[in-house]
């Protein structure tokens, strides 16, 4: 039977449409056909992008570059836009996907974007740094070689600003965390995909998207750059858990994932939010912002957590 659920944590809803009866391989989509060429993100082709920021070097050149993204959306050259637009390539290999590398060579991303972060935090009129991915065409990718962006803002998003009210409501009226009381909750429920030393992974409640999976610290912490090296070990080996399980289950779906953090001064709980691009939102859910999800998340968890063992 379908249901409307409400978030957790904000104030939004969801149609979850179980009486669709989708199956896994229903949501897989046709790969578009990659088109070959120039590829200004491959080693050797440094002077095709804008000057590197910061890079991690390995025995045979850079494994994680950073520079300045080519059209920016925001810049400090801008008045009315405030802020940076980077782009963190993940790896020097061209036909790889994020799950495909080491756990090391992951946590060299997680430390690039900690760097980033510190970094630009530093700016004045900078207010918050939102790290995201785009991974396949319909999650918007336009270079097919596996990165990372990163846009800072003078303002905090409005997601995060309604996510934080949560959080202080919650607070206020209880004196605990909202979000760490959701994953005490989600790691018995039967939403939990797996979970190792140091993080939980799970499909949300009231999920947006079809086999939709949250990453959260167990630990109650704001920002991924107040990890320990031990927890950013565990979030290195989480990403790959669940984005391989995702691939595998859906065939290299296109997803995109984003990076909450706290804005400086303030206190949160990071996480990471991996909505795989599976089905297409139309007039309803823009009409009304109720998105109507065919995949209870109970059995996307079912799923993703027996590829995940």
């Amino acid at each position: 039977m379908n249901e409307l659920r409400k978030d957790c944590i904000i104030d939004r809803w969801v149609i979850i449409a179980e009486n669709r009866g989708k199956r896994p391989k229903d949501f897989i989509q046709k790969e578009c056909e990659v088109k070959e060429g120039t590829c200004v993100f491959c080693p050797g082709n440094e002077h095709l992008t804008p000057k590197e920021i910061l890079s991690i070097k390995g025995p045979h050149g850079w494994t994680v570059r950073g520079f300045e993204n080519m059209y920016p959306a925001t810049s400090l050259e801008f008045p009315q836009a405030f802020g940076r637009h980077e782009v963190i390539v993940e790896m020097n290999q061209h036909n790889k996907n994020l799950q495909d590398l080491a756990v090391g060579a992951i946590r060299e991303v997680i430390d690039m974007y900690c760097s980033r972060i510190d970094d630009i935090s530093k700016i004045d009129g900078i207010a918050y740094v939102l790290i995201f991915k785009n991974h396949g065409d319909a999650a918007g990718t336009s270079i097919v070689h596996e990165h990372s962006q990163l846009i800072a803002l003078a303002q905090v998003p409005t997601l995060v600003e309604k996510e934080l009210c949560a959080y202080r409501k919650y607070h206020d009226k209880t004196k605990k965390c909202i979000f760490c009381d959701i994953v005490a909750m989600e790691l018995a429920s039967e939403r939990k995909i797996f979970e190792n030393e140091h993080f939980a992974c799970f499909a949300p409640f009231a999920s947006r998207f079809s086999f939709e999976a949250w990453l959260l610290p167990k630990r109650h912490v704001g920002n991924i750059t107040d990890l320990t090296d031990e927890e950013k070990n565990s979030l290195a080996e989480s990403l790959k858990k669940i984005l391989t399980a995702l691939s595998k289950l859906l065939h290299n779906p296109p997803y995109n994932y984003y990076l909450h953090i706290a804005p400086p001064q303030e206190d949160f709980h990071f996480h990471i939010e991996i909505c795989p691009r599976v089905t297409k939102l139309a007039g309803f859910e823009l009409g009304s912002e109720i998105i109507i999800n065919t995949m209870p998340p109970e059995k996307a968890a079912a799923e993703l957590r027996a590829l995940s063992l």
